[in-house]
């Protein structure tokens, strides 16, 4: 069974920024032409990241655990997990030469509202079951 946490819902608001930032970068290049290698490579990186944004969170599945952050992605094998930490959130893990890592999950960092800190909890709290129920099948 794969099990996808993505980001709260109320961290895409990033993404819908990031939205309204491309355009009025492209409006103010046509506006009033000022470096437009500079323009297009801020462009770029906007809409980069407007994708990782989308795609950040944890998808589980069986064999790995897959952690996407805002600029980088780590597969961990699913038996290799030792924990999942909560105040910093993270996967504790050992690697294949027995050393203890550990991966945050820049998708459920604090947040300032309610709402999303209990999104964050609820999404923990499924990664916690669903890792228990595959460690010990």
């Amino acid at each position: 069974m794969t099990l996808r946490l993505p980001m709260p819902w109320l961290r895409r608001t990033l993404d819908g920024i990031g939205y309204l930032v491309g355009p009025f970068v492209v409006v103010l290049l046509l506006v009033r032409p000022v470096n437009w290698v500079l323009g297009l490579v801020a462009l770029a990186v906007g809409a980069a990241l407007c994708v990782r944004v989308q795609l950040c969170g944890v998808t589980c599945t069986p064999e790995t655990v897959l952690v996407r952050s805002y600029f980088w992605s780590k597969r961990i094998p699913t038996r290799s997990v030792l924990e999942v930490r909560r105040g910093q959130p993270a996967i504790v893990w050992r690697d294949s030469a027995g050393v203890e890592r550990s991966t945050r999950m820049v998708a459920f960092q604090a947040f300032i509202t309610d709402i999303v800190a209990k999104d964050n909890r609820l999404a923990l709290d499924r990664l916690d079951v669903w890792l228990a129920n595959e460690l010990t099948s």
